[in-house]
């Protein structure tokens, strides 16, 4: 019998281990390597040979691909509370009517990734999953099609950076980092928007560096995610063009009338209070510098998530 025609050992068994390393999310095959000695069609070598034309060829065998997917994955910085995160495991039934939404525009688009795809901006208050999206968008990518990516949590970045220019001998360079990040393929890119403020030259610095080499790039793709919903997303453009200036005028009682489909005043009142407090809010926009979201406005589609903090929110 030719080696080809018998069944690679990883095949039969082709579980992964994901574990925390130092805060990390790192993935192993769940055979150990004395077990993967043992296979039948490449004993441990991780290829295999099988003979074409009359010519032996060799070739990775399943486990060699998978091996490379693991490297992948174990590049990808994941934080190890989410090592385990995944599309099947994320609770869909809590989004307030985003959850369709969720699942057509994003977590298909990352099932279905081809090379340079537009992003997507996830943008939704703290706990509302947007890293364990974010998180299980990595681990498809990398585990299921072998794609390069890494997450990076933009608060976490800028203490690195930080860290650089205290330490006094720094094992790395703050262009060697910033490389790393704007270079790969795929980058997932969690905080956006956290930190002092836009008037801040440092952190604008880091980010518009970041996002300007990757806009650039037509074959780089970035998913963002923001506790901060951008102005569009929020009504803020809308409430402000049709008179929340003034709301008691007669431009916004007439666009709040359409907007709720009544002329009942308690409920006016209302929609009339809440557009007010959105108003107030800080929104991306107030956060990083106006070129910068527009940019990112170009790079990812934006998705506003409606749910509860999952940290804090306990059923009665």
């Amino acid at each position: 019998m030719d080696k080809d025609q018998n069944t690679c050992l990883f095949e039969s068994n082709s579980n992964f281990a994901f574990y925390n390393e130092n805060g990390i999310a790192k993935a192993r095959f769940e055979l150990s390597d004395e077990k993967l000695s043992k296979c039948p069609k490449c004993g441990g070598t991780m290829y295999y040979q099988f003979k074409k034309d009359n010519y032996w060829m060799t070739a990775p065998c399943a486990a060699a691909r998978a091996r490379k997917r693991v490297d992948l994955y174990n590049l990808s910085e994941i934080p190890a509370k989410f090592r385990n995160a995944t599309f099947d495991n994320f609770d869909i039934a809590s989004l307030r009517g985003t959850g369709v939404t969720i699942e057509s525009t994003f977590i298909r688009q990352v099932r279905d990734f081809t090379r340079g795809q537009r992003g997507v901006l996830l943008e939704g208050g703290p706990g509302t999953g947007k890293t364990h999206l974010l998180c299980a968008a990595a681990r498809y990518l990398t585990i299921d099609l072998g794609q390069s990516v890494r997450y990076v949590d933009f608060s976490i970045l800028l203490s690195k950076i930080r860290g650089l220019y205290q330490s006094p001998n720094p094992v790395q360079s703050e262009a060697d980092l910033i490389m790393d990040i704007v270079s790969v393929p795929i980058l997932f890119l969690d905080e956006l928007g956290k930190g002092r403020d836009r008037n801040n030259e440092f952190e604008m610095r880091i980010i518009d560096e970041i996002i300007n080499r990757r806009y650039n790039d037509d074959n780089l793709t970035t998913y963002f995610a923001s506790n901060y919903k951008d102005r569009n997303a929020s009504g803020y453009n809308l409430y402000r063009d049709n008179g929340i200036s003034s709301p008691g005028s007669t431009e916004w009682l007439t666009f709040a009338q359409n907007k709720c489909h009544t002329k009942d005043m308690k409920i006016i009142e209302k929609f009339t209070m809440s557009a007010l407090e959105i108003m107030k809010r800080d929104h991306l926009e107030d956060r990083l510098a106006p070129r910068i979201v527009s940019r990112i406005s170009e790079m990812a589609n934006p998705i506003v998530i409606e749910a509860p903090d999952r940290r804090t929110f306990v059923c009665s």
